[in-house]
């Protein structure tokens, strides 16, 4: 069975223009959700407070972010569009926020085919209400279910090609680097080890910097964790101090 996430001819995916994947209709209250396992949409719920999604919502397939899913994108256009629909399209600014203590980024992308929407090239010639109307709704969405959601900032065309690359890069290199330091890195760890698989890379390597004797057991849980879910070889490489942390791809 083929999946739209990660089986999406790469060329189709770049800093510049892109296909979107459309999961939620502007104007909606349906939280759809990608399933990672088997690539169709789910129902993660209904927003509990009265807000809608002020632009169509989707994902950018062959990318992986930091909240441990794919790229968000939001797509500016005239009409409302149907949740699966491919969207060939460009981006023009980012949002930059923390969910729940995770950074996730939403990009803000034109579709090519809007004749209403394809002169704007970077979100700061848009009407500054447009993209307020989007900060607030990221900002209070949650509210009743009990989660923080921070909206940091909107950055222009430039930041959000820069976003996309490094999306694309995590999930192109031959060989991931996991950076963990301990228990609170296992889950995120986890995640990543079980995408990696799923996408054939060849190994799995777990950099776990070594601070003193007191880390040790958050280092051998995480790798233990690493090594149980992977379906291929994990290698271990164990440095000094903090070393670690900056070893992540380029």
């Amino acid at each position: 069975m083929s999946n739209i996430w990660h089986d999406m001819n790469p060329k189709r995916i770049s800093p510049e223009k892109f296909v979107a994947v459309i999961e939620i209709t502007k104007g909606s209250k349906k939280k759809y959700e990608l399933d990672k396992e088997c690539g169709f949409l789910r129902l993660d719920r209904i927003l509990y407070t009265s807000t809608h999604y002020p632009a169509n919502y989707g994902f950018i397939p062959r990318t992986y972010g930091d909240d441990n899913d794919p790229l968000d994108v939001l797509l500016l256009c005239s009409e409302p569009i149907d949740p699966m629909t491919l969207v060939e399209c460009y981006p023009i600014g980012v949002i930059t926020m923390m969910d729940n203590g995770r950074s996730d980024e939403k990009i803000i992308a034109i579709p090519f085919s809007d004749p209403n929407f394809n002169m704007v090239k970077d979100i700061f010639e848009l009407p500054p209400h447009m993209f307020e109307e989007i900060k607030h709704f990221f900002t209070i969405y949650k509210e009743l279910e009990g989660k923080d959601t921070v909206v940091d900032e909107v950055q222009g065309r430039k930041e959000a090609r820069a976003v996309i690359e490094y999306a694309v890069k995590k999930v192109n290199g031959r060989v991931p680097v996991i950076a963990g330091t301990g228990s609170n890195d296992t889950a995120y760890a986890v995640d990543l080890t079980k995408f990696a698989c799923e996408i054939g890379y060849d190994a799995m390597l777990v950099v776990t910097p070594y601070y003193n004797k007191a880390t040790q057991n958050g280092l051998i849980q995480t790798f233990t964790a690493i090594a149980d879910v992977s379906t291929k070889p994990v290698i271990l490489y164990n440095v000094p101090s903090r070393t670690g942390c900056n070893l992540l791809p380029d």
